[in-house]
């Protein structure tokens, strides 16, 4: 029972399997034992954070920076407690960390990491060489497209990589022609050597996402109408 570590331990597997007021019950016996470790301080932050206890979270993430200012698990975890309070300004810088956290031993990432877009505001030639990266699965990939006119009024000979399954969709949604396969590494190579900035696409938020105001631009997505009748007619048979 005075093993601090141990019961951080015993905590972090209540989280793992939701049940967070054992959890959180734990880690402040483990703080109580041990008050300067900050690892217990972010995990106690994790836990607020899964049941949106928002300023709870907020307020140790503070307390394990304090002890850790530069940790960048603690710094991006927070940006996700600002996002959720629509604290936009203060949020996306702090969630540009995610860039080298997640990708560190992804071969793109490796390849474009000197030439990725993180300055706070965007070029104001609309001719400037940028282009856009996709992150993470298909789902996020027709999320963050949701800003892709934003981007593309102001930089209309872009380049957006994407998945190849939802290239031909994005190019009838969008009337834009210069969609590129996310694989297609000889394009990426070809970019580099021309000298383009490569822009993560979640980072557009920082530009084009600053007030609730700004989610307000939806898309209708422009499909294939064959295919998008031959899952219809599959799935008539389920009446309910």
């Amino acid at each position: 029972k005075n093993d601090s570590v141990a019961i951080n331990n015993l905590a972090f597997c209540y989280f793992k399997i939701g049940k967070y007021e054992k959890a959180i019950k734990l880690l402040y016996n483990a703080l109580a034992l041990d008050n300067k470790n900050h690892f217990f301080m972010y995990n106690l932050a994790n836990a607020y954070k899964d049941i949106d206890e928002l300023e709870k979270a907020e307020e140790f993430y503070n307390k394990a920076i304090k002890f850790n200012p530069k940790n960048q698990n603690y710094l991006f975890n927070k940006s996700l407690v600002l996002l959720k309070k629509r604290n936009y300004i203060k949020a996306w810088p702090l969630y540009d960390i995610r860039i080298g956290l997640r990708n560190k031993n992804d071969k793109i990432y490796n390849l474009i990491k000197k030439n990725i877009y993180l300055n706070n505001k965007l070029p104001n030639n609309k001719n400037c060489k940028i282009c856009v990266m996709p992150e993470q699965g298909i789902g996020d990939q027709l999320l963050f497209s949701t800003m892709y006119n934003d981007f593309l009024k102001r930089y209309p000979k872009a380049f957006i990589f994407t998945d190849k399954r939802l290239r031909n969709t994005f190019q009838n949604t969008f009337k834009f022609n210069n969609f590129v396969n996310q694989e297609n590494i000889g394009k990426i190579k070809e970019l580099i050597k021309n000298k383009y900035k490569f822009l993560y696409a979640a980072s557009l938020g920082k530009f084009f996402r600053n007030n609730i105001k700004d989610f307000s631009n939806a898309i209708k997505l422009k499909v294939n109408i064959n295919i998008k009748n031959k899952i219809k007619k599959k799935l008539e048979k389920y009446k309910k």
